[in-house]
C-alpha cells in the first residue's frame, strides 16, 4: 500500500468522524470516514474499469471534495494523477488527456462532454482515451506547468517526493494537524497540493473549501468554521485591502501564506497596519531612542507595527517583529501563550519569570519593556521602563 493511503487509513480508523472537508458551497462535511470509503470506491471502480496501472488519470474534478479521494485511489492503485484546472469543460480535458496519452478523464457526471462518460462513485463519469496509453512507473502525480517558456510541460512526483513536500511544507508553514484552512485556490496547483491536499491525508488538517475566491463569503466562511491558516495568492490579500470587511478579519485567522506570484511588500505592510497586531509604545521615563523618529520620553506614546523598530543612541535596533528570534538566540522561547496577556522583555535573566523573554547579551545598556496583548482586538501595547 502506498504510504500516504496507509497513514490516511490509520487516521480514519483512529478518529473517524473527523471533519476533513467543509465543502462549503454544498454545505456538505466530508469526515475522514466519508474520505476512505470513496477513495477506496474510486479505486475499485478504477480497476473494474480495466484501466491499466502506471497509465495517466487526467482529473477534471475541479475544488470538489471528490479530488481528494480521487488522488488517494490513484495513488492506492498506482495510476499518475495529472490534474486539469478548475473549469476546463470535460472537451479540453479529453485533448489534454490525449496529448499525454493518458488512459482516462474522470470528471463530474453530467457536465458537458461530446459523448457520455460511465458513471463513477461520488458522482463522478469515467472517459476512456483512444489510443496506447504512457507507462509512468513510480509517479504518482504529474503537474503541469508552463515556466517561463508558456508551453505546457509536466512535472512527475513520485509518492517519495510528496511525502518530502507536505512534511517540508507542515513544518515550514506552521500548520498543525488540528488547523483549520481556507481552500479558496484551484487544488490542481502544485501550491494547493502541497498546502492544502496533502495536509488533510497527512495529518487530518481540514479545510473549508470553495470552487474559487469569494470574497463576499470570506468573513463567514473564516469564521463559521475557525479557520487558523489561509494559503492564498497576492490578488486575493490585495482584493481584501481594497475592499476591507467592516468588521475586519475574524480573530482565529491567524497565519495568512502567499505563493504563485511575488508578494508586493506593501501589500504586507498594509495588511498589518489594517488587520495584524497593532503595537502601542508608551514610556514611562525618559529613554534614550526614537520609534519611527519620535523620541522616547515619559508619557510619549507611539502607534507602530510588527515591522517597525526601536532606534538606541548608539545606532543599535530593536524590531519588534524581532522579539523572537532574538529569544532564541540564546537558545530561549518566544510563543505567545493564551493564558498570558502581558510578558517583559529584558537582556537581564534575573528579572524575567516563565515564558517572558529574554533578549540576546549585545542589546545596548539596561533595557526593560513589558508588552500586553488584546488577542480579541488585535492590539498590542508595549511599555519602556
Amino acid at each position: 500500500m502506498s504510504q500516504i493511503v496507509d497513514r490516511f487509513s490509520r487516521l480514519a480508523s483512529a478518529d473517524p468522524r473527523r471533519p476533513l472537508i467543509i465543502h462549503a458551497a454544498e454545505h456538505r462535511i466530508v469526515t475522514a470516514a466519508d474520505l476512505l470509503r470513496l477513495s477506496t470506491d474510486l479505486r475499485d471502480a478504477l480497476d473494474a474499469a480495466c484501466l491499466p496501472p502506471a497509465a495517466p488519470i487526467v482529473s477534471a474534478v475541479g475544488n470538489r471534495p471528490e479530488f481528494v479521494a480521487l488522488l488517494l485511489a490513484c495513488l492506492w492503485s498506482k495510476r499518475p494523477l495529472l490534474p486539469a484546472d478548475p473549469g476546463t469543460s470535460v472537451s479540453a480535458a479529453l485533448a489534454l488527456a490525449t496529448t499525454w496519452r493518458a488512459a482516462a478523464l474522470i470528471g463530474v457526471m453530467g457536465a458537458d462532454a461530446p459523448c457520455l462518460g460511465d458513471p463513477m462513485p461520488g458522482g463522478l463519469a469515467v472517459w476512456r482515451v483512444a489510443g496506447e496509453s504512457a507507462h509512468y512507473e513510480r509517479v504518482a502525480l504529474m503537474k503541469l506547468t508552463s515556466g517561463s517558456t508558456g508551453l505546457p510541460k509536466a512535472i512527475l512526483a513520485t509518492e517519495a517526493n510528496l511525502v518530502a513536500d507536505v512534511q517540508h511544507i507542515v513544518e515550514a508553514m506552521g500548520i498543525r494537524s488540528d488547523d483549520v484552512q481556507l481552500a479558496a485556490t484551484p487544488l490542481s496547483h502544485a501550491y494547493a497540493l502541497g498546502n492544502l491536499v496533502l495536509p488533510v491525508v497527512w495529518q487530518g488538517t481540514a479545510m473549508v473549501l470553495r470552487d474559487g475566491f469569494v470574497p463576499h463569503r470570506l468573513v463567514d466562511d473564516v469564521a463559521a468554521h475557525g479557520v487558523r491558516v489561509w494559503p492564498g495568492v497576492p490578488f486575493m490579500f490585495e482584493h481584501v485591502l481594497q475592499h476591507p470587511p467592516p468588521g475586519g478579519l475574524p480573530s482565529c485567522l491567524e497565519r495568512l501564506i502567499s505563493a504563485g506570484a511575488p508578494l508586493d511588500h506593501g501589500v504586507q505592510r498594509r495588511f498589518y497596519e489594517r488587520f495584524g497586531l497593532k503595537v502601542q509604545v508608551r514610556a514611562l521615563k525618559d529613554v534614550d531612542a526614537l520609534l519611527n523618529g519620535i523620541a522616547l520620553r515619559a508619557g510619549t506614546t507611539v502607534e507602530a507595527t510588527l515591522d517597525d523598530k526601536v532606534v538606541f543612541h548608539n545606532d543599535s535596533e530593536l524590531p519588534l517583529s524581532d522579539l523572537r528570534r532574538r529569544a532564541r538566540a540564546l537558545g530561549g522561547r518566544f510563543q505567545l501563550k493564551a493564558y498570558k496577556s502581558g510578558y517583559l522583555v529584558s537582556n537581564n535573566p534575573s528579572l524575567l519569570d516563565t515564558d517572558d523573554i529574554l533578549l540576546s547579551p549585545g542589546t545596548s545598556g539596561d533595557v526593560l519593556l513589558k508588552i500586553l496583548c488584546d488577542y480579541e482586538n488585535r492590539v498590542g501595547k508595549l511599555k519602556t521602563n
